[in-house]
């Protein structure tokens, strides 16, 4: 018998155990894969030994620091390297553009693109530094049921009216406005420059499903800077070891209090006997008891999918197929043969270029378009994409990798998770790669050594998911879903080389753009 069980070992769940192990709680955390971590893993998925990449989740900034405090995470190996410079972008016309974690060497910065941007800057943060200061206390509290019914709940509720009535009507105001208007309205108010509104909105469209100039996404981009690296507000940073280290510290926490870790452990339902949550059965038929379950999967997964339709209320059943958690995100791994030599700011000597992430997007209203394309179901022409450089991948061996994600390079309506080998996911998994052509980058080899050390048009990219190619002009992308090595050849490049049926029986279709 249990004091509790989580059901998932994701980051969530294992800062549940954490705290509760501490308190003197009898844990069981059960995971249904081979590693706890969920989204936050470090994983081998290439087939040459030592390519270890964060296959998901791949930046931490929005971990709570009393969270890495309370659980000791230090101690346990959690180590933050901050992103600095935070932003590289270069530009077709050969200009670029840096974003640093130093306020002053960011203003002088913008004022290449805009004077008065560059004036405006630190009032601009100011500004996002008062929002999330209301807002950020916020998340280390139970949020009270609305229409109150218990007086834990008039009690949050009186608080909450409280801290706004402290708040002047313009402050009130302004924060009325970031929960509900777009990230490009309040980025137009502040700013000019395309340059720099466009480097704002990345935060505020980023795993959403919505374009910049839709409602809400001020939020999202004041969300993406309530955290912080290094005391630094909004800044992210890269975990030494990967997003796996994250999770591992957390079960390590968890572990060293007493509580019960096990992967390999699939729970296939929730046991509830009359109206009560009573323990949990496995896909194996183990069971185990516990008067508390607490699960690390999303909403529709545990109630629906764990617990029952037909155990839970029909008003909240109903409230629960209302429930909407959609976003929009594309990621790759690719391992690198060296790093990038952008034509705007050239070289594959180590420089700040690829210290931080790279952004690539022609313009803010690009970025709305490729919203506008997702809304009708269709791929994205022009997207924007950001690529975060890992030099420690491999040392020994001198190579590089590189998680390239896109924005809104897949709408939803044209993929859908489905079983590796779907057409519509290999009709849309080349247009990341293709973003880095000859206008971006000078000749630059993305390939895994050692097994194409010798072939500079190969090479791996998650070797589960996908395939780029030798970034050079001419060049085009050819991308699968299943896993394999591909090669390249010279072509028209509006060509769009899709595969077609599951391996091993390939064929290949060249599909040419309008």
């Amino acid at each position: 018998m249990y004091d509790a069980i989580v059901v998932g070992a994701g980051h969530n769940g294992l800062v549940a155990a954490a705290y509760l192990a501490r308190a003197g709680w009898k844990v069981l955390v059960l995971e249904r894969r081979g590693i706890v971590g969920g989204a936050c893993v470090t994983e081998e998925v290439f087939p040459q030994p030592g390519y270890r990449v964060s296959t998901a989740a791949y930046l931490v900034s929005l971990m709570q620091e009393r969270v890495v405090r309370d659980l000791e995470l230090r101690r346990y190996g959690y180590d933050v390297l901050p992103k600095d410079p935070a932003y590289f972008a270069p530009y077709l016309d050969g200009r670029h553009m840096f974003m640093y974690a130093d306020q002053r060497r960011t203003c002088e910065e913008l004022a290449r693109f805009s004077k008065r941007d560059a004036e405006r800057y630190p009032a601009y943060e100011s500004f996002i530094e008062k929002a999330a200061s209301f807002i950020e206390p916020m998340l280390l509290e139970a949020p009270p049921n609305v229409p109150p019914r218990e007086p834990s709940d008039l009690a949050a509720v009186a608080r909450l009216g409280w801290r706004l009535a402290r708040r002047s009507p313009r402050e009130i105001g302004d924060l009325v406005r970031m929960f509900s208007a777009s990230a490009r309205d309040i980025l137009d108010d502040w700013f000019e420059s395309d340059e720099l509104k466009l480097a704002l909105a990345t935060d505020g469209v980023i795993g959403t499903n919505g374009g910049p100039s839709s409602p809400g996404t001020a939020y999202v981009l004041l969300h993406h800077v309530m955290g912080g690296v290094g005391g630094v507000r909004g800044l992210w940073g890269f975990l030494r070891g990967g997003m796996g280290a994250l999770t591992q510290a957390l079960a390590h926490s968890a572990q060293a209090h007493g509580a019960d870790v096990r992967t390999g452990a699939e729970v296939a339902r929730i046991d509830v006997r009359n109206g009560r949550a009573v323990g949990v059965v496995l896909a194996n038929g183990d069971e185990y008891r516990s008067s508390r379950v607490i699960s690390n999967a999303d909403p529709r997964r545990t109630f629906f999918g764990l617990v029952g339709r037909d155990q839970l209320p029909t008003e909240f059943a109903a409230q629960l197929d209302a429930y909407r958690c959609e976003g929009s995100s594309f990621k790759i791994n690719l391992a690198l043969g060296e790093l990038p030599s952008y034509t705007a700011l050239p070289g594959t000597t180590l420089g700040p270029q690829h210290r931080g992430t790279t952004h690539i997007c022609a313009s803010l209203d690009a970025l709305e378009h490729a919203w506008d394309d997702a809304t009708v179901a269709r791929a994205a022409a022009r997207d924007h994409h950001t690529y975060g450089l890992r030099r420690v991948a491999c040392a020994e061996r001198k190579t590089h990798y590189v998680n390239l994600r896109a924005v809104r390079a897949v709408s939803a309506g044209v993929w859908r998770v489905g079983r590796p080998g779907s057409q519509r996911v290999r009709r849309s998994c080349d247009r990341p790669a293709r973003a880095i052509r000859a206008e971006h980058s000078r000749g630059n080899r993305a390939r895994a050594r050692p097994f194409a050390a010798r072939s500079r048009n190969r090479v791996w990219a998650d070797g589960r998911q996908y395939f780029s190619r030798r970034l050079a002009p001419g060049s085009t992308v050819r991308a699968t879903a299943s896993g394999r090595l591909g090669t390249l050849r010279d072509a028209d490049p509006r060509s769009v080389p899709v595969w077609l049926g599951d391996s091993p029986g390939w064929r290949r279709d060249w599909r040419t753009r309008p």
